[in-house]
């Protein structure tokens, strides 16, 4: 049949190659210039490499062409694009430009391991084999509808890693070939297929364990999984977001969590229009200053032309907005109650000059501009929470100079010298920020690192 040869050719070859890796976290935000881009580290315009290696009609040579000609007419199955050569011809592009491992040299305990997943990325990364480029921030989008192809691709990979990380999760009830052969038929009837419960709950939590620029990822098992598959109505996503901010939150004492809604499918789809789910409204002022944080400039005008309305001041919560499959965004606040709970003012044990500012920030970091991609399967809709990192706040919010940019106004209140980066004065604003920033979270009973 059909699909016993998409399995006889598919199956030995995943035995002995690496396919990409499928279990990724994709940038996704649709209307701001700082899009969340692949957390594995994407650079501007290389989400077309996936294309490039796994579109076989972008695979050149006469004997593929003349291969492909012969095809029966008006045959588009996935037995024609799952044979045995063109799996010989797909490898991905990373793997091209080094297959050889990585040796990471820890030189604070003069200890080293050598990596060998960069080898399994579905894009190339930012990084070489001499240089590390992860603190770089990545700004290309990486939405685009997977081919069928490439759906067909990652859902082979995902299954055979499911399958083989079973001590991980709980114990399938069909064979990987049984359950290989399900999906590769629903993909080839409709383009889609419905991931279980469980394997949605371990994809997450590995795209979680796969992201190299999360230093909390060492909890992975532990990440609360929300399936939302079965909301449609934007009424129902304002309330399960609320609900996981709640959760999550927990009065300070934060639990990792992603709620999941339902996936692409037929061109419909639900959005999180927000990059994060708490944040803080920028409003543009007529000498082209902002009062608030200037990284919300773009989505505040967006939320005001919905019709939303904020006070104009340095931390109002901007609304969450949502739509489902009719694309039109809805915006609806966050409750005032919970918004309380998730302040956290910002004060130092011995230094006026900080306290004086009035500063605060929210104590519950809410990723929703990036694309849970499982299996094949893209959820564009699919918000993560956990908690902050110290130098996030102080350094990154606050001080940096596109954002709050508090810096040189908070070194001349604290009468230091700004006149020469000599005296040290940055490091010394700085350093008392991220003090003030962990005695404000510990004081509040709110997670922080």
């Amino acid at each position: 049949s059909l699909l016993q040869e998409i399995l006889d050719n598919v199956t030995p070859k995943l035995e002995n190659m690496s396919l990409p890796s499928v279990v990724s976290l994709l940038g996704n935000q649709p209307i701001q210039r700082r899009r969340s881009s692949l957390i594995r580290g994407l650079s501007p315009g290389q989400d077309q490499i996936i294309e490039e290696v796994t579109n076989d009609d972008e695979v050149k040579g006469s004997e593929y062409k003349s291969k492909r000609d012969a095809r029966p007419e008006g045959s588009d199955s996935l037995v024609d694009e799952f044979d045995q050569e063109d799996l010989n011809k797909v490898t991905p592009h990373h793997d091209r430009v080094t297959q050889k491992p990585i040796l990471l040299w820890d030189w604070s305990t003069e200890s080293s391991q050598t990596d060998v997943l960069h080898g399994k990325a579905d894009r190339q990364t930012s990084c070489g084999g001499k240089v590390c480029r992860g603190s770089l921030m990545n700004t290309a989008p990486a939405n685009k509808v997977l081919t069928r192809r490439q759906a067909a691709l990652q859902a082979a990979d995902f299954m055979k890693q499911y399958y083989e990380e079973v001590k991980d999760h709980e114990a399938p009830t069909a064979t990987y070939s049984e359950r290989l052969q399900e999906v590769l038929t629903k993909l080839e009837e409709s383009g889609t297929y419905t991931l279980t419960q469980d394997e949605l709950t371990w994809g997450a939590r590995t795209a979680w364990r796969n992201a190299p620029r999360c230093p909390a990822r060492m909890i992975w098992k532990n990440l609360q999984v929300f399936d939302k598959r079965d909301v449609f109505s934007t009424k129902e996503m304002f309330s399960t977001l609320v609900e996981h901010l709640e959760f999550s939150f927990n009065s300070g004492n934060i639990r990792p969590a992603v709620t999941i809604f339902r996936g692409r499918e037929g061109g419909t789809e639900p959005r999180v229009w927000n990059s994060l789910l708490v944040a803080y409204a920028g409003y543009k002022q007529r000498d082209g200053s902002v009062v608030g944080d200037p990284a919300q400039e773009e989505f505040t005008k967006f939320c005001q032309s919905l019709g939303w309305s904020g006070k104009g001041g340095m931390f109002d919560f901007l609304p969450l907005v949502v739509s489902d499959e009719d694309g039109e965004p809805n915006f609806q606040e966050i409750p005032l109650e919970l918004q309380q709970q998730l302040r956290v003012k910002i004060k130092h044990t011995s230094i006026k000059a900080i306290n004086d500012l009035n500063l605060e920030w929210f104590g519950l970091p809410a990723v929703s501009s990036m694309m849970l991609e499982l299996g094949g399967v893209q959820f564009p809709a699919s918000p993560f929470t956990g908690w902050y990192q110290v130098t996030e706040i102080a350094n990154r919010d606050l001080l940096d100079c596109q954002r709050y940019n508090l810096l040189l106004p908070l070194g001349t209140a604290m009468n230091l010298d700004t006149t020469t980066n000599t005296s040290l004065w940055k490091d010394e604003v700085a350093l008392e920020l991220n003090r003030a920033v962990l005695y404000s979270f510990k004081e509040a009973g709110v997670s922080i690192v």
